[in-house]
């Protein structure tokens, strides 16, 4: 028992600990993020032979600056293990509302959004909140593999007492080497890189529901992931 009780205070010192870091390095880095803009601006009205590169150069800075912000967020999303707090919810709603968020980005993608609901009153036992975090992470993960846009289809069914939520893309798809490891913390299947995080988020706050998380996958024929979450009673 003691044993227990020191482990739980050292993992409550060391999520402490993480929040503070984390502040530390976000308050610089959006500071970073505003000056660059600022300098940015600046150098927007000198003449073009005064800017030289400079626009270009601080271009990658930005990009980068806003990369270190977005894998410090994915690292407390990751790092904070928060209780999900499950009450009866329809998730239909939640994924329209997700839907909604990233509308404007389809557009901007050329992004064809497609959804299949299954008529009728469905409640399931839901953390509405992390379950739309769940929901943007893949879909944000389809707009990554469709850069010159394509199909995302959203289908929901039920079957057997379980909930079924289907994600797909018409994207460039993965090998099986790499579906396999896709929800590993460390891994990422994007190109241009990212933290790996956004996935593994994802599969964690589906099994703190009671549920999995599968992906199928074929290079050039896009991806499908689904998720299963029991209704309950």
């Amino acid at each position: 028992m003691a044993d227990d009780a020191e482990k739980r205070t050292e993992t409550a010192e060391m999520d402490h600990l993480v929040r503070e870091l984390t502040h530390e390095i976000r308050n610089p880095l959006n500071a970073l993020g505003i000056h660059l803009r600022l300098l940015s601006e600046d150098a927007r009205r000198l003449p073009p032979e005064q800017s030289g590169g400079m626009l270009d150069r601080l271009d990658i800075l930005q990009r980068q600056a806003f990369q270190l912000k977005e894998l410090l967020d994915d690292f407390l999303r990751y790092a904070s293990r928060t209780t999900p707090r499950l009450e009866p919810s329809d998730p239909r709603d939640a994924v329209m509302e997700v839907l909604d968020f990233v509308e404007p980005e389809a557009l901007e993608n050329n992004v064809c959004v497609e959804t299949d609901w299954q008529a009728g009153a469905l409640t399931i036992p839901l953390d509405k909140g992390l379950f739309k975090q769940a929901v943007l992470n893949i879909i944000m993960n389809a707009f990554k593999a469709m850069p010159e846009g394509g199909k995302l289809k959203i289908g929901v069914v039920t079957r057997d007492g379980i909930f079924l939520l289907s994600i797909s893309d018409t994207g460039r798809g993965m090998p099986p080497e790499c579906a396999e490891r896709l929800f590993e913390p460390s891994f990422s299947a994007s190109p241009g890189g990212g933290s790996g995080l956004g996935l593994a988020i994802t599969s964690r706050i589906v099994r703190e529901h009671g549920g999995r998380i599968e992906v199928a996958s074929e290079p050039g024929k896009g991806t499908c992931f689904t998720i299963s979450l029991p209704i309950g009673t």
